[in-house]
């Protein structure tokens, strides 16, 4: 994957610690976008030789030698559970009621919500290689639904090598009632007399 192209780091350029910040952060999206999930812009070092004159640097771009393994590694998606009831004074995630649905296991004992919903919501299927895109549709698909108060993801490392459990933790709005009263009266017009 190679991405020189894109780079903000341009030769003739003057020395800029936002824009060398901002290489580093464009470098951790892209490969996010390729499944590094636990890669983090503080992964990368920018080294910087002086020592050529002119007021002149070369800067490098290193990844760490010391990052963890498992910002080494390419993360897919193993299961996606929705919480579209969950409770967010209660800070344990139960999954023995949940029910798979296609791709997807829904935690919804009392059936308020439709499969199909999140259906058209979640981006992510078991195997596809984790995406930040996808991530960020899904979550906000889930916030422009407007049906929710609270909307919360969380992504677990699963037993299996390289693979994510991924939870919605959904709070919706209280239930609203809503009450009409119509009242009515009876006019009576008078016509005008016809000649």
């Amino acid at each position: 994957m190679k991405t020189k192209e894109e780079t903000f780091l341009k030769s003739g350029d003057a020395y800029d610690l936002n824009v060398i910040k901002a290489e580093r952060e464009r470098i951790d999206l892209r490969l996010k976008e390729n499944g590094f999930y636990f890669f983090s812009p503080d992964d990368i070092l920018v080294l910087v030789d002086s020592t050529i004159g002119e007021h002149k640097v070369d800067l490098f771009v290193r990844i760490k030698s010391s990052i963890p393994d498992k910002a080494k590694r390419i993360y897919k998606i193993a299961n996606t559970y929705v919480f579209p009831e969950f409770d967010i004074t209660n800070d344990t995630i139960d999954i023995s009621h949940a029910v798979k649905q296609n791709d997807f296991y829904i935690i919804d004992p009392e059936h308020k919500w439709k499969p199909l919903t999140f259906e058209r919501l979640i981006h992510f299927h078991p195997g596809d290689i984790y995406n930040r895109t996808d991530h960020s549709v899904s979550l906000n698909s889930m916030v422009s639904l407007g049906a929710f108060k609270f909307v919360k993801n969380k992504f677990e490392e699963t037993g299996d090598s390289a693979r994510l459990n991924v939870y919605y933790i959904l709070t919706p709005y209280p239930k609203k009632s809503i009450r009409l009263e119509l009242s009515g009266k009876k006019q009576m017009r008078t016509l005008p007399e016809r000649n």
